[in-house]
């Protein structure tokens, strides 16, 4: 049987069983990580609004009139901005005052330890108190308690506070001295938590259902769409949106606890001044010469965002791998698309099949936060007709080692097509120059092609007398090409594209 040993005039125990811990009582405020993203030393000094908490007793207990008795609040994850104000406590279910202890209320002196993790409450009664439930609370206000950035930036983080109960003056009570208690083990509970306020996502057309083509029928072949989000124009195709959506209601909190954080009320209930986006062309792929990419508020790519860096100029070949980043400084609105346009490729130039990555930053409206970017892949812009990947190409080189390489292709489609090649780089796949090798292949027909006539046509292979890797293309529904290779005047032998 565990009594508390509190031989003194200030404490008498009135009742003790198989006694427990004391107990501490919070439900944490839920803070925004997205306060929480400068990068100066201010970040220390933002404060939170932490939630009130109550300490228990494990026995009922009753403190004599006159008598002091010493509670210690430790804080874990943030520090104490100062000393909290006497009128924050309330002791026995009284509210604390500064003045001189009266019947109806304890006097608290509050003092913090030097390094601003503890806290010391002083309290003076004038009257006799029972404790049980509720023997002591502390209800933070919204400046009470800071340095808790590294700790809130991060999902689930939490700032804690753990309560000691003492009779005898504690001296000590910095973070690197023992927290007393005669109610062991500490009671604790959280005072804030860190959560998620807002998410991005990219995807291939937001809300819109986009189907567009790079168009193989257009002269010359792949120079323009089939059309952004039904508009049946050549103009534009789509590479892809971006969204930030908020959290349901009371997820995520401002700094000070009352507010929601949202995409247009920051920690400074101030919205986003618009947003930065990057666009990265897949690997081995390239924007078109001549093309020119921009922000829109609309899948039809006719309404373009606010600022001069909304639209990047042309692209040209020797930034046609690069990412390019396009700037906004059109507000972004709760659970909207917005959309990345690419303009058709400048005259002679052509279009070849892109999948970029997208990641849009949300400008906040406060230099201290931070919204996480929305990031992802765009839209998949292929050819219209058919594309084969000849995974083994057999070069024109080789012919003067008594090899020959061959094509065979057959438009298995219904419609005739003019049927075009690019060799596609050893380094890192990135397709060449394209070029017809066949001018008209009429429905069902074969053409069977040395690697010599291909390499005429399409330029040398790139990779020299090893086997390479070539990209047919037709806007036909269907086409099938073969890879044979021959030496001197014997079989034909067939190597698989896979």
């Amino acid at each position: 049987m565990k009594k508390l040993n509190l031989i003194c005039a200030s404490i008498a125990l009135l009742a003790a069983g198989a006694a427990n811990a004391g107990t501490a009582v919070s439900t944490a405020t839920k803070i925004a990580v997205e306060n929480f993203g400068g990068s100066a030393a201010s970040q220390d000094t933002l404060a939170v609004l932490g939630a009130a908490i109550s300490y228990s007793m494990s026995p009922i207990t009753a403190v004599n009139s006159g008598s002091t008795v010493y509670f210690t609040v430790r804080l874990t994850g943030g520090k104490f901005a100062a000393a909290p104000g006497a009128t924050n406590f309330s002791f026995g279910g009284q509210a604390c005052i500064t003045g001189a202890a009266t019947a109806n209320n304890p006097q608290c002196v509050v003092t913090s330890s030097t390094d601003k993790a503890t806290i010391k409450v002083a309290v003076t009664t004038a009257a006799s108190y029972t404790l049980g439930l509720g023997a002591f609370t502390w209800t933070p206000l919204a400046t009470d308690i800071n340095a808790v950035n590294t700790t809130l930036a991060t999902v689930g983080n939490k700032v804690s506070a753990s309560i000691g109960l003492v009779t005898l003056n504690p001296t000590a009570i910095e973070s690197t001295d023992t927290q007393a208690t005669i109610d062991a083990p500490l009671a604790s509970g959280d005072l804030a938590v860190a959560a998620k306020a807002i998410t991005g996502t990219v995807s291939a057309s937001g809300a819109a259902t986009y189907s567009g083509k790079i168009d193989l029928t257009a002269s010359p072949a792949a120079s323009g769409y089939t059309g952004p989000a039904g508009t049946g124009t050549a103009t534009y195709a789509l590479l892809g949106s971006y969204k930030f959506k908020n959290a349901s209601a009371g997820t995520a909190k401002q700094l000070a606890g009352a507010l929601d954080y949202t995409i247009t009320a920051g920690s400074a209930n101030a919205t986003n001044t618009g947003a930065s986006v990057t666009v990265t062309p897949g690997a081995g792929q390239a924007f078109p010469i001549g093309a020119t990419l921009s922000l829109h508020s609309a899948a039809t790519c006719n309404a373009v965002l606010g600022g001069a860096g909304a639209t990047t100029s042309a692209v040209t070949s020797t930034n046609a791998t690069t990412a390019k980043t396009l700037t906004t400084t059109t507000a972004i609105v709760n659970d909207t698309d917005y959309f990345v346009c690419l303009s058709a490729p400048s005259a002679t130039n052509t279009a070849t099949p892109i999948q970029a990555t997208i990641s849009a930053t949300a400008t906040a409206g406060a230099t201290n936060d931070a919204i996480a970017p929305a990031a992802g892949s765009g839209y998949s812009l292929a050819y219209n007709g058919s594309t084969v990947t000849v995974n083994t190409y057999w070069p024109a080189g080789l012919t003067a080692f008594n090899f020959t390489g061959y094509l065979r292709v057959t438009n298995t489609g219904s419609v005739p097509a003019a049927v075009s090649a690019a060799h596609l780089s050893p380094t890192n796949g990135t397709a060449g120059t394209a070029a017809v090798i066949v001018s008209s292949l009429a429905a069902g027909q074969t053409v069977l092609m040395t690697s010599s006539q291909v390499d005429a046509l399409v330029g040398a292979a790139p990779s020299g007398l090893n086997a390479g890797r070539v990209r047919v293309t037709a806007p036909t529904d269907g086409l099938r090409v073969q890879s044979m290779l021959q030496y001197n005047n014997g079989n034909l032998v067939e190597f698989s594209n896979n």
